[in-house]
């Protein structure tokens, strides 16, 4: 791939969890990943040996787990490490990456530093401007502790939240698994955060306890983002993401938007489909051989005038032709 082609943001199906690669003319950036080989084979079939930046949103394990391969692997060079830090877990792969880390710093010097909102400007590795918009310096490391209006906090609700903007447009937002209080947060903290490009947090799980302010908190952030796309990355055999009210709710904002899940939810089709999709992109797809990917690996083009992405009005006839229950579809 040639500078002509960059920057790209790939959104990876890695089933449940999170994983994303911004390719810029510079250098790479990795932002979480879940369990398994996706972002490697990624990596491979790309040609990225090293990675100039890797962003950890927060410390939960979707999110974290495939670092720990990613690490170990001496054909793979890793400059500098950006942890979102949590004193609240106590989960092995949490440890476990923090030894990675700390292995990958013996091994190569790999730097590290904590993600917060002050680090802006010394994240972006070409033309990508990548903001940080939460957590603040005053919520920073503050799991399991107070917010400043004596809000109860959790790895949710200070979960990083990354905007990627090029040539002045927001182009992509990715949400972590920001909750309720975190998205208060986020707006008493940030006046812009729209975006072409959503990554919905938490998978499109509850962002509420109990999930009993799902619809507000879809409402404010759609009506903040306005973004042309959204995705959910989700997988099939894990809580049946995203839940039906937060799609519901999307539509109601934002009727013309297009929704793109990862894998297909069994809400809309509860029998893997028989057919093979031919819509998918080249990139590996963690439901690709099992048949469980919609969108799959997505790949968004960054340019100066518009953002484009595929698969796009081949994943919209995907869904119109082969699932009759689709939420995304009114």
């Amino acid at each position: 791939m040639t500078t002509m082609d960059l920057p790209k943001l790939i959104i990876l199906d890695v089933a449940h969890g999170n994983c994303a690669i911004l390719q810029d003319t510079e250098g790479t950036v990795v932002i979480d990943c879940a369990h398994g080989y996706t972002l490697i084979d990624t990596l491979r079939q790309l040609g990225i040996s090293q990675i100039d930046r890797i962003i950890i949103s927060h410390a939960d394990e979707d999110h974290i787990e495939g670092f720990i391969k990613l690490l170990l692997d001496e054909s793979i060079t890793i400059k500098h490490i950006y942890l979102n830090p949590d004193g609240s877990k106590r989960t092995d792969i949490w440890i476990e990456l923090r030894l990675a880390i700390a292995d990958a710093k013996k091994r190569q010097n790999t730097k590290r530093d904590f993600l917060h909102t002050e680090m802006n400007g010394n994240l972006d590795v070409g033309q990508v401007n990548i903001q940080i918009l939460a957590p603040s310096m005053d919520l920073v490391g503050q799991a399991g502790g107070l917010d400043l209006q004596k809000n109860k906090l959790n790895s949710n609700s200070v979960s990083a939240v990354i905007r990627l903007v090029y040539k002045s447009r927001g182009v992509a937002l990715l949400a972590g698994d920001i909750d309720d209080i975190g998205l208060n947060n986020l707006t008493n903290d940030n006046s812009d955060f729209a975006a072409d490009v959503l990554v919905f947090p938490h998978h499109g799980g509850n962002a509420t306890s109990g999930g009993k302010g799902n619809q507000q908190f879809t409402k404010n952030l759609c009506e903040k983002v306005q973004p042309i796309l959204i995705l959910f990355s989700n997988g099939r055999n894990k809580h049946n993401n995203p839940r039906k009210e937060i799609i519901e709710t999307v539509l109601d904002i934002l009727p013309d938007v297009h929704i793109m899940c990862t894998q297909l939810t069994k809400t809309c089709s509860p029998e893997i489909l028989a057919i093979s999709p031919t819509h998918l992109n080249t990139l590996p797809s963690k439901g690709r051989e099992i048949n469980h990917c919609c969108g799959g690996t997505v790949v968004i083009n960054l340019s100066e005038t518009e953002t484009t992405y595929s698969p796009s009005s081949d994943h919209r006839q995907f869904v119109k032709e082969n699932i009759v229950s689709a939420l995304c579809m009114r």
